[in-house]
């Protein structure tokens, strides 16, 4: 189609509709002017017979409506089909079994599980805090026991042996009454050669009065292969008395730092007591090195 007019506009004049084939004609409404009454619009766009346009913009309005229906025919086309592909789904899930208000409860239910089973697992974390703690505190707990029942077992012992040493004052096995060497021991120091001696004299059952005397001590053993013999003073500092001076009522305990000589080996330890009392008899006692020796493992 093309629009077509039959002149031009001249001054004075105002275009009107006119014309039987629906031409746009120039002048006012009158007999020979009308509209296409059968279209209800200009019949003044005939594009088939190559005639200049009486009113462009109208003509161009024209194409661009013409121009526009495909396209939202098209959309609209699109949109009815994209409509159709979703319901097409929607009703295949729901023949399916599938409800979107079950998935709904479903996911709450398994919301509902996960919360449960966090808060579980929080209460199982704080109880596991707990038991561990409880489980440090009971660890340090019997060690602090079992050092304590060491020591008090230790304390114990050196009680035990004080009552015994004491009993053995009070009321010896044998029955004898007097003077007695009551124990000897030698303790190995930080060599070899030295060693720290220790006499324990008792007066058993009668302690009426005091009592009084000397000590003489000798060792007995083999030096570089040979027999040997070594008097208490040999083994002590130079200038000692020869003889250990005592003075006690119910005990005494008698101590000496000695150094052995380098290759002397004991054997026995001769231990005499010399009682100073008119009536008092000497009293000599040999012991073995091994059993008075205290080793230090």
């Amino acid at each position: 189609f093309q629009c077509v007019g039959t002149r031009p506009v001249t001054a004075g004049e105002a275009p009107v509709l006119g014309t039987q084939r629906g031409e746009l004609a120039l002048g006012g409404r009158g007999a020979g002017s009308r509209y296409d009454e059968q279209t209800a619009r200009p019949a003044s766009c005939d594009l088939s017979l190559g005639r200049r346009p009486a009113v462009p913009s109208q003509c161009k309005a024209m194409r661009s409506h013409q121009r526009k229906k495909p396209v939202l025919l098209y959309a609209a086309l699109t949109i009815v089909l994209a409509a159709a592909i979703y319901l097409s789904f929607e009703l295949g899930r729901y023949q399916a079994g599938y409800s979107k208000l079950d998935e709904r409860r479903q996911e709450t239910a398994l919301e509902q599980t996960i919360a449960e089973r966090d808060k579980v697992i929080e209460e199982l974390r704080r109880q596991q805090a707990i038991l561990e703690t409880s489980r440090e505190i009971d660890q340090e707990t019997y060690s602090r026991v079992e050092d304590n029942l060491g020591d008090l077992q230790a304390k114990i012992q050196a009680q035990e042996e004080e009552l015994a040493f004491y009993r053995g004052i009070v009321s010896p096995g044998d029955g004898v009454s007097g003077l007695r060497i009551q124990d000897l021991e030698v303790l190995p120091e930080d060599s070899e050669q030295r060693h720290l001696l220790r006499l324990i004299l008792v007066q058993a059952i009668v302690h009426s009065k005091r009592v009084t005397g000397t000590v003489r001590i000798k060792f007995s053993g083999s030096l570089d292969g040979q027999p040997a013999e070594f008097a208490l003073q040999d083994l002590i500092a130079e200038g000692t008395d020869p003889e250990i001076d005592y003075g006690f009522r119910y005990f005494q305990s008698l101590e000496e730092d000695l150094v052995l000589p380098v290759g002397f080996e004991p054997a026995t330890v001769e231990v005499e007591v010399r009682p100073r009392e008119p009536r008092g008899e000497p009293l000599t006692q040999s012991f073995p090195w091994a059993s008075v020796l205290v080793s230090t493992g």
